[in-house]
């Protein structure tokens, strides 16, 4: 069965009103170092709901902490500050997608939610879905997002005075049979994954599917895209051609992969055993793993300075850091 509030780590959004500059991965990787091995709990920080997501701002200045309450937390980097805390919705919150100066909040009530980055205000509820707003990704100027309601919208964004984001233009609509709980964007290709484990190959501006495959056997709930190739986790992690949904590469886990986070050519994977493991995607072998505190593990996300967050459905997250 699909996690509640199946969403993605997005490491490069794409900034739609400023030239921000991106996250750099690699200096992820060197915080990490070869393995795991030297993490250790540093502390718990407590919230009023369990954790949905975990967005770091593109200039690496604050972090964004959604939760099933609705209330999205924001904490300064580098030390994780509390500054500040938004009631976004009377819903849990699901998603969040980073737009330059503003930030996009999907909800369990099937709008998106803008909100000012600096000021933390929520200056638009936009309607997009009649369920769960279950994953965002971005393309230039164009904002895609997947819904329990069975969809995938693809809206243009329509600017404001001095390039706010205004509302979203409706572009193309691809139906599904199911309940869409992840997917990703790759220029004319999108990839949806299914509650059902369906992964269906689009070409999202015809609006044609070009392959589908039962995955139902791996457990599917997260998809992305690395390298040409579709990534997916669930009880295992697997390998599709983008071409042909061919698969190239799986392999098998002890407990369910509920979370992860591709940094580069390797990939950081959250187990419900509590099990964090850094995992080689071009040598396909695990590269260091250690046991956090708590199970269940929903969320979590390595910052650039090396700090690693994990959210399970506890009213509190952990940071863990590397005491080497």
């Amino acid at each position: 069965m699909a996690a509640p509030y199946p969403t993605l780590t997005v490491l490069d959004s794409c900034a739609l009103e400023t030239s921000d500059e991106q996250p750099t991965p690699s200096r992820r990787l060197s915080a990490v170092g070869p393995s795991l091995d030297h993490y250790s709990l540093s502390r718990k920080i407590p919230v009023k709901d369990h954790v949905t997501f975990f967005v770091e701002c593109s200039d690496n200045s604050s972090v964004y902490v959604g939760t099933a309450s609705g209330m999205l937390y924001t904490y300064r980097l580098p030390d994780l500050e509390y500054a500040y805390s938004t009631i976004v919705s009377n819903a849990a919150l699901t998603c969040a997608l980073e737009l330059g100066r503003a930030l996009c909040v999907g909800s369990s009530d099937g709008k998106c939610y803008f909100l000012a980055k600096q000021q933390g205000n929520v200056y638009l509820a936009f309607p997009a879905h009649y369920d769960t707003v279950s994953d965002l990704r971005a393309d230039n100027d164009l904002v895609f997002s997947a819904s329990w309601d069975s969809s995938v919208k693809v809206w243009g964004v329509v600017r404001g005075p001095g390039g706010r984001i205004k509302t979203l233009r409706l572009g193309n609509e691809m139906d599904h049979d199911d309940r869409v709980v992840s997917m990703a964007v790759s220029g004319a290709v999108l990839v949806s994954c299914l509650h059902d484990s369906t992964i269906l190959l689009w070409d999202w501006d015809a609006m044609e599917v070009l392959h589908s495959l039962d995955l139902s056997h791996h457990d599917i709930s997260r998809v992305s895209i690395w390298d040409g190739k579709v990534a997916l986790v669930g009880v295992s992690i697997v390998y599709l051609d983008i071409n042909t949904l061919a698969e190239d590469f799986s392999k098998r886990f002890d407990s369910r992969i509920t979370t992860h986070q591709i940094i580069e050519n390797t990939v950081l994977l959250g187990e419900t055993s509590g099990k964090v493991t850094l995992f080689d995607l071009v040598e396909g072998v695990v590269k260091g793993e250690f046991t956090a505190d708590q199970t269940q593990l929903a969320e979590l996300l390595l910052l650039s300075n090396g700090l690693l967050l994990l959210g399970n459905h506890s009213k509190y997250f952990t940071v863990y850091q590397n005491s080497a």
